[in-house]
């Protein structure tokens, strides 16, 4: 999305920022010269070899009615404005739990394809919470003990899950590291709705889902939230206050129950302009096509 330095939907005519790329390529014998109302670095010479130089970037300031008559003006000013207006707004609400390791892979994917999708889309993610072992004690449980019982699965079948799991994470660009135990989430959850008011909560999220498939830490001990949240700008102090209190506990269990009332018994559930349900970590592909489809039918 284009944001013009003056505040107003386009440039004014008597104050403009322009930005020029520029690719040298000349003869062995003649020089690059960089405009005269350039400022900045000069470009570097080019290769000698005959190969493209490196693509330069000067920041000069001119007025629109130095550069263009009013005519090319007005269609400039109207080509902008069209350009703002294929810029389609998008509401994900993210349905997730901070043990789900998949959540992590899936929110890791979502926003490489919401990178790829540039300024066709305007993209506002808000995380809601899901526990998937809300009876947990503290201190939580061995993780093969866990699956063992929950889903009937072999320590073997449990680290070849970890191995794929490990591989997929690396293809978004999200680095799993040992994990022996799984913890309840309440607590983070809590926080995250706090942070949501602070407009720090996807930052927060993968803060806490780093600091637990990353790092193996606990996401129940309080001082692992708090550092979490210190690393995202949050204020260490008001964090702990948060969470030494039963702050956001109400609103953590209506999410919880509003999202399991409308059918999701899974994560990570993710939900675009309130109409369209994705399931599940899926590839970035996946979540890229899917946006296309619901921002053509928008």
């Amino acid at each position: 999305m284009t944001t013009f330095l003056s505040g107003s939907a386009y440039p004014t005519a008597d104050e403009n920022i322009a930005q020029v790329f520029c690719r040298f390529s000349p003869s062995s014998d003649s020089k690059a010269k960089s405009p005269a109302t350039a400022t900045g670095t000069v470009p570097n010479e080019p290769h000698r070899d005959g190969q493209p130089g490196a693509l330069q970037t000067f920041t000069f300031r001119a007025t629109l009615s130095t550069l263009f008559p009013l005519s090319i003006r007005t269609t400039a000013q109207a080509v902008i404005c069209a350009v703002k207006a294929m810029t389609q707004p998008l509401r994900i609400d993210f349905v997730s739990d901070i043990a789900c390791p998949w959540c992590a892979i899936g929110l890791s994917s979502l926003q490489m394809a919401l990178t790829r999708l540039g300024d066709a889309v305007d993209a506002e993610i808000v995380v809601h919470p899901f526990e998937l072992n809300p009876e947990m004690p503290p201190g939580g449980e061995a993780i093969v003990d866990y699956v063992g019982k929950k889903y009937g699965r072999t320590p073997a079948q449990v680290a070849e899950a970890q191995v794929m799991i490990r591989e997929r994470g690396a293809s978004v660009g999200f680095e799993f590291g040992p994990r022996n135990r799984i913890y309840n989430t309440f607590d983070a959850h809590r926080l995250l709705q706090w942070a949501a008011i602070e407009g720090k909560q996807v930052p927060l999220k993968l803060a806490l889902l780093r600091a637990y498939h990353g790092e193996g830490k606990d996401p129940s001990n309080h001082d692992v939230l708090v550092d979490a949240a210190e690393s995202v700008g949050l204020n260490a102090a008001e964090a702990r206050k948060v969470l030494q209190g039963n702050n956001y506990a109400d609103e953590v269990r209506a999410e919880e129950g509003q999202y399991q009332s409308m059918g999701i018994q899974s994560v990570p559930a993710i939900i675009f302009n309130n109409r369209y349900l994705v399931s599940g970590g899926q590839p970035v592909e996946a979540f890229e096509q899917a946006i296309q489809q619901i921002l053509a039918e928008a």
